[in-house]
């Protein structure tokens, strides 16, 4: 991506504007496939994206950094939707929380399939599915998920912990059985 393509975009070029859409409709699709219940929320979440996109452009100071940027707009978009349909419900035992460290779920996810784990990642509740996204995909720690989402930090613990869980169960039914590395 060219800055002078981002300048045409600021100004409203649609030729511009189609070539940043085409470069990035990737990426911003595989971030809201990523955080939504189905294919109609992460349309849903790809074109409130790409408004908010267009719109911040003008703030960006590096093309460098655009993609990091493009993505983290993506997230932060996914996040707002999550908040605004209340789909999401916390059910934390606060006195079971078990702290795993997410390496080995990287591992994991760069092992795995991708439209498969995808897919397992999708089958997961709403909460379970954010934190586990924002803390193995992402990168984000417990601390930062906790002030995005609103919630306590043993909640978002707790919420990664049962995703885990759940993901374990959903694999040994598809026949990979030496999860204890994962696990």
């Amino acid at each position: 991506m060219t800055e002078e393509i981002v300048k045409k975009c600021i100004k409203n070029d649609r030729k511009a504007q189609e070539a940043f859409y085409n470069h990035f409709k990737r990426q911003v699709m595989g971030v809201c496939v990523r955080y939504a219940v189905d294919q109609e929320e992460a349309s849903d979440i790809f074109q409130d994206a790409f408004v908010k996109i267009f719109l911040k452009l003008k703030g960006v100071k590096d093309v460098v950094a655009l993609p990091a940027w493009v993505k983290q707009v993506t997230v932060t978009t996914a996040i707002n939707h999550f908040h605004k349909t209340k789909r999401h419900k916390y059910d934390a035992n606060l006195d079971e929380i078990e702290e795993t460290e997410g390496a080995d779920y990287k591992l994991l996810v760069q092992q795995t399939d991708n439209e498969a784990l995808v897919g397992l990642v999708n089958t997961l509740p709403p909460g379970y599915k954010m934190v586990f996204n924002l803390y193995v995909v992402e990168g984000y720690t417990h601390p930062e998920i906790a002030d995005k989402l609103g919630i306590s930090e043993n909640t978002s613990k707790s919420q990664l912990s049962r995703a885990k869980a759940m993901l374990r169960i959903l694999l040994e039914k598809r026949g990979i059985k030496s999860l204890t590395n994962y696990a």
